[in-house]
């Protein structure tokens, strides 16, 4: 997991390394245009009413933002990996956090980190009450299961005899 985690935080690393060069390249540009067209107008200043400076300058402060953020975000990016401790409250709390997602895009963004194949069969039509779910889960989850590494529920430890005798245990 660790692995997948570093390969996808280097691959958004890579994506603000490109929008901070691309930026970089637009201001540049801009402020060059800005810079000429501002000599023209003192060169020429019956043109000045063609030429709003202004509207320049917003677009170059749009594009400092844009370039912050990207910088910003790639700065972020190096504290993104957590900890095992942290992954482990995470994982932990990650039933709290399916149940109050309402965005399916980010409910499903999240469920790809353990399952590679998830679905829901309606048994009928106007409900998914009583609906059949097969799953598939991703590496190292599935190998945790196969080499039953995984306890799955509370354990057999916490069951009390009286839930499986009932009547036959008092």
């Amino acid at each position: 997991m660790l692995e997948q985690a570093e390969k996808e935080a280097d691959r958004k690393a890579s994506e603000f390394t490109s929008a901070i060069a691309s930026h970089k390249i637009l201001i540049a540009n801009k402020e060059k245009s800005y810079e000429d067209t501002k000599q023209l107008i003192a060169n020429n200043p019956e043109l000045k009413q063609h030429y709003d400076l202004d509207k320049y300058a917003k677009e170059i402060s749009k594009l400092k933002d844009r370039y912050k953020e990207a910088y910003d975000a790639k700065q972020r990016m190096k504290s993104t990996i957590p900890s095992f401790e942290e992954y482990l409250k995470l994982l932990e709390s990650t039933p709290v956090i399916l149940g109050k997602i309402r965005d399916m895009k980010t409910m499903d963004a999240l469920l790809r980190i353990f399952f590679s194949n998830f679905t829901i069969t309606p048994v009928k039509d106007d409900t998914f009450k009583g609906s059949i779910v097969t799953y598939k889960l991703n590496e190292p989850w599935q190998g945790f299961v196969d080499d039953d590494d995984f306890v799955s529920g509370a354990g057999e430890e916490t069951l009390t005899l009286d839930l499986f005798l009932g009547k036959e245990a008092l």
